[in-house]
């Protein structure tokens, strides 16, 4: 006895499609013809619209990056820092401290024996002199795979007054990457305050 093997499986076709007892071959193929190209459509149109929204993500990168590189052309490509403090100290305390990469870890705030990372920083570190007189001096600090930093000071004297001012200046040239120059806009509250606080260990140091 041969039985339809649409009643064999409670009458339902592929795809979930709903077949009636009793339909013709032909019916049946037609129907399930029909209904796998209803099928095939949505997939396409799901395709096509995850498509769509890929090509406007990418294109909204794309503007949004060439609009912040726009915008960051305005911010300078080279920053001077520079901070002051008064020391009441003679020249040669203040410049042994400077030129001296062992006395570093005495007053500069990035050097300072509070870890085992500082050291071992420091030990990374180059210091190069660049230029010197008696009332500037000018080094370059290089570390492995970064750029190098131009730092300098400069003492200015001032015969009226019983005191020095101390000045520290930093360069830091950027290059073009938008990242970079809006992060630059931060360096007053990183590196500014980190001169700041080397100027008075240097004070500290001096004035004992």
């Amino acid at each position: 006895m041969i039985v339809d093997r649409w009643q064999m499986t409670g009458g339902k076709g592929v795809e979930g499609l709903e077949l009636r007892v009793g339909m013709g071959v032909w019916e049946k193929q037609f129907l399930i013809f029909r209904n796998r190209e209803r099928v095939t459509g949505i997939r396409q149109h799901f395709k096509r619209s995850f498509v769509r929204v890929l090509k406007l993500g990418i294109i909204s990168f794309i503007v949004m990056f060439l609009i912040l590189t726009g915008i960051s052309l305005f911010i300078p490509s080279h920053i001077h820092m520079s901070k002051v403090i008064n020391v009441r100290a003679d020249r040669d305390s203040i410049f042994n401290l400077l030129k001296n990469k062992e006395q570093w870890p005495r007053w500069h705030p990035a050097f300072m024996p509070s870890g085992d990372p500082e050291q071992k920083m420091l030990q990374k570190t180059s210091f190069t002199i660049i230029s010197q007189t008696d009332s500037t001096l000018h080094m370059r600090l290089q570390q492995k795979d970064r750029k190098p930093l131009n730092t300098g000071w400069q003492l200015h004297n001032y015969s009226a007054f019983d005191s020095a001012t101390l000045e520290w200046y930093t360069d830091f040239y950027l290059p073009w990457y938008p990242w970079q120059k809006f992060g630059s806009l931060f360096y007053e509250s990183t590196y500014g305050a980190m001169m700041e606080k080397g100027l008075s260990n240097i004070r500290g140091l001096v004035e004992k």
